[in-house]
């Protein structure tokens, strides 16, 4: 399975604000799992997935790209997993998020800003009492290349 290929066909049938995310190829229960990982700049839906589901099975099976059994899996990102491209970045401005960067610091907030490869995050001040010495937060801003990753912080 050449996967660049596959991908760079999803990427073709994909509408204006959709875009992909991730592919996988990889064993699962018995067969293989062909998983596809895909975002909307509008949110995506069920039948937007579906729909890319339809167009990707129909292009395996015309080409024959599969000689054993599989299963096609189109949905969106794992709300667990790290933020992967720019673009998440951007559809995810004004929601909280949580990053480590590669010298093991953390760093909570909401994001503010993405521009090419800096992101600004106005940090949530801690739980507890506010001392009168408390400075007010200040914006932090980070280049790409220091962060090892970045989560959405879900709130129930």
């Amino acid at each position: 399975m050449d996967l660049e290929a596959l991908k760079t066909y999803i990427q073709g049938v994909l509408e204006e604000t959709q875009f992909l995310v991730d592919v996988s190829f990889k064993p699962a229960n018995g067969q293989q799992l062909l998983a596809i990982a895909l975002d909307d700049d509008n949110g995506i839906t069920v039948e937007k997935c579906a729909g890319v589901s339809r167009k990707v099975g129909n292009h395996i099976e015309e080409n024959e790209l599969f000689t054993e059994a599989y299963r096609l899996e189109v949905s969106s990102p794992d709300l667990n997993e790290p933020l992967k491209l720019i673009r998440q970045y951007k559809k995810n401005i004004g929601r909280d998020v949580k990053i480590l960067t590669l010298e093991s610091q953390e760093v909570e907030g909401t994001l503010q800003v993405v521009e090419n490869d800096i992101i600004t995050v106005m940090p949530t001040a801690k739980k507890g009492r506010k001392k009168k010495t408390d400075l007010p937060l200040e914006p932090i801003t980070l280049n790409m290349s220091q962060i090892n990753y970045t989560k959405l912080v879900i709130k129930f």
